[in-house]
């Protein structure tokens, strides 16, 4: 799997129903982690998806873990 980390997000508590905070996958967990600032007051800026504003949480899914046995 060529990129194999899934960045998601949320700028609530609760995650949105379905994919809707999946952002995007990437090939090394560091360059996902390279993107994530912290935007203060317990919020995250993360470059090139903070367009809307910061998000509250953010989690990053190894999702080798998830395909293979």
């Amino acid at each position: 799997m060529k990129t194999p980390y899934l960045l998601i997000a949320g700028d609530w508590y609760y995650p949105n129903a379905g994919t809707g905070n999946w952002l995007q996958c990437f090939e090394t967990e560091e360059e996902v982690l390279n993107l994530i600032s912290d935007g203060g007051r317990g919020t995250y800026t993360i470059k090139g998806f903070s367009d809307h504003g910061n998000y509250d949480w953010y989690e990053i899914v190894d999702l080798r873990s998830w395909i293979q046995p």
